[in-house]
């Protein structure tokens, strides 16, 4: 399992520790952070190509995944199989800490599409996908990372079984758009029992 501290945001990088949030009985973020070990899952310990930005497909549109009408349902599996493509590879995104900083890191999800994988120059961290709740949309907390501010547009917030969560920013509106909408609905597929989606 990994190995959690407490009050250690101000040493993350210095450490090589990655940084998780969670909310505690007062729902203010508390930071814990968790260090990359031998025995976390192999899905983590695989290599995989340089991260590059994600990048929006022409035939996306955020409508896509608010409409309930079926003849949308061709289209939103066409573009989470491209997502899926991408998260492969490895996108580039910016960790946000909970001072506000960001960390450059890759996104990405293993062979599997079962783990979210979050690397740092010095730590990595495999998130199950049935941990993340997709149905759960953080926006204007003050007191959550990359939820307020000029940048929220551009950030995604995640939040776990757990009550922990990470902030995600992305390079532009459009891209967090597209990873949000697609990667939520694969989620709330997943989550219905539906076959997990690969490229």
């Amino acid at each position: 399992a990994s190995r959690f501290s407490e009050g250690c945001s101000n040493t993350l990088e210095s450490m090589g520790l990655f940084g998780f949030c969670s909310l505690n009985a007062d729902q203010r973020p508390k930071l814990r952070c968790t260090s990359y070990s031998d025995s976390e899952s192999a899905s983590e310990q695989q290599t995989t190509p340089a991260a590059r930005k994600l990048q929006v497909p022409d035939d996306y549109s955020p409508a896509i995944f608010t409409s309930t009408a079926g003849a949308n349902a061709y289209v939103q599996q066409s573009l989470m199989k491209k997502l899926v493509r991408q998260l492969l590879q490895g996108v580039e995104v910016a960790l946000v800490l909970d001072d506000g900083g960001k960390m450059p890191a890759s996104l990405s999800v293993d062979f599997q599409v079962a783990h979210l994988v979050i690397r740092t120059s010095q730590s990595a961290r495999a998130i199950p996908l049935g941990d993340i709740r997709g149905d759960v949309i953080i926006r204007g907390n003050a007191s959550i990372p990359g939820t307020t501010g000029p940048d929220a547009v551009k950030c995604s917030t995640l939040l776990m079984q757990d009550n922990q969560f990470v902030s995600l920013a992305f390079a532009d509106v459009p891209s967090r758009s597209f990873f949000d909408a697609v990667f939520r609905a694969m989620l709330a597929a997943r989550q219905a029992g539906a076959t997990p989606v690969k490229a």
